[in-house]
């Protein structure tokens, strides 16, 4: 079964998930879709109804990347992307 090993947040809305053990790119958006369902329910707060827009971007990450930078940067870009569709 794939689960999320780490959680980082690059801003208010963007988010990066470290994933292994994942079965093929599939799994991941499954995942993904599953995450952003329940970061965007609604949350009851001081009277308030208040809605979180979450973006979250895929990397998958190979002998390519070298560094942790390069694997943010990469993950920004992919977040970028996703947005402009």
């Amino acid at each position: 079964m794939t689960q999320i090993k780490k959680l980082f947040r690059f801003s208010d809305d963007r988010f990066a998930l470290y994933v292994n053990n994942y079965k093929d790119k599939e799994d991941l958006i499954l995942l993904i879709n599953k995450v952003q369902e329940k970061l965007n329910n609604s949350r009851y707060l001081s009277g308030i109804n208040e809605y979180i827009d979450v973006e979250i971007g895929i990397v998958e990450i190979d002998e390519r990347y070298t560094n942790v930078d390069q694997i943010l940067k990469k993950c920004f870009h992919s977040i970028k992307l996703y947005k402009r569709q």
